[in-house]
């Protein structure tokens, strides 16, 4: 089954994801998304959904857009206008940032896209990083796990209790450009949408400790590394490439023989190696477009507010709905208003504008 907004953003021009979204995809990225503030449907006057855009936000200090355009009605003014809607309320969310802090609204772009990095630039953002996504295409059983004296890879377990995967995941991502802090409620929201699959999440153990975690779901149609990372005392121990690999191994027995993550191009803890090595290569870049909302410092353990995650931020599936906000024009005519928390947007019967 397919909706209006997983349809436009198969078809659209990509400012974060690729191709062939789900309607499942959708539900689970837009998860945690104020629907009735912070969502917008951009519909032409013959009914067809022209565009739309989504803002969420960690501790209002990372604000992230996600914005799609029709092939057909480009060319517009719609993308300028959401652009803008999206940096307006963000500025109306600034005052609940903590005080002191810097922060910023980001747009990942397609690298490939320089009409939208042009529309970015002219409106004040500048480059900040770019992000790689890096997949391996597996036509034979992959190298097994090398794992290093002591350690030992295992399978979460039913019933597990994740507070301790999610402070070792906080732990592992504290020095890497852009880390927000998640409150464990937030990160289980994330975590436990429509893809989950505790069966395919791994965890790198020695004396009982956590030195390490590869959390992977389906995305795509194929393998997906979520999060991968290891703890300080144990890096540089082989404990990440036996994770992939070994990650990389369970997959294949499934039948998937693609896999694939996103990493910060210029990583820190030299992932991007990592991946090279494992035999993963770069098949798309995507360029972080930082707005400062207000000057300030950067957060505690941020090189700066990252704009990027794997997937967006995801959609809640929901059944209530509540009142709209007033419509509102875009310049090139089209209507615009929230979309309604079942995720459905309502067609207006007439698309006259008013004077």
């Amino acid at each position: 089954m397919s909706t209006p907004c997983s349809s436009l953003s198969r078809r659209a021009t990509s400012w974060i994801t690729a191709s062939r979204t789900t309607r499942e995809d959708l539900l689970e990225e837009w998860e945690g998304v104020g629907l009735p503030t912070d969502s917008w449907l951009v519909h032409a006057p013959s009914g067809q959904l022209a565009g739309y855009m989504k803002l969420s936000h960690r501790n209002h200090v990372s604000f992230e857009a996600d914005g799609y355009v029709h092939p057909d009605q480009q060319g517009r003014g719609i993308g300028t206008h959401i652009v803008e809607r999206a940096a307006s309320r963000a500025r109306e969310l600034v005052p609940l940032a903590p005080p002191g802090i810097r922060p910023t609204l980001g747009f990942a772009t397609n690298s490939a896209n320089e009409q939208a990095a042009s529309l970015l630039r002219a409106r004040g953002y500048t480059l900040a990083r770019r992000f790689w996504r890096m997949a391996i295409e597996m036509d034979a059983p992959p190298s097994p796990p090398e794992l290093a004296t002591g350690i030992t890879i295992r399978t979460v377990r039913d019933g597990e209790e994740y507070r301790p995967i999610y402070e070792a995941q906080q732990e592992s991502f504290r020095d890497h450009w852009g880390f927000v802090p998640r409150p464990f409620e937030s990160w289980m929201r994330r975590t436990m949408g429509p893809s989950f699959d505790p069966s395919l999440w791994f965890l790198a153990e020695e004396g009982g400790e956590i030195a390490g975690m590869a959390l992977c779901t389906t995305f795509l149609e194929q393998g997906w590394v979520q999060t991968l990372g290891v703890r300080k005392p144990w890096r540089r121990r082989g404990v990440a490439l036996a994770l992939l690999r070994h990650a990389f191994g369970e997959f294949y027995q499934r039948g998937r023989r693609t896999v694939a993550l996103g990493v910060d191009s210029e990583s820190p803890t030299g992932a991007t190696k990592l991946y090279e090595k494992a035999g993963m290569r770069v098949i798309r870049q995507f360029d972080i477009h930082h707005l400062e909302l207000r000057p300030g410092r950067e957060p505690t353990g941020s090189r700066g507010v990252a704009a990027f995650s794997r997937r967006g931020a995801g959609m809640r599936r929901r059944s209530i709905e509540r009142p709209y906000r007033s419509s509102q024009w875009s310049p090139s005519g089209q209507l615009v208003y929230p979309i309604r928390e079942s995720g459905v947007p309502p067609v207006p019967a007439v698309y006259t504008q008013s004077a």
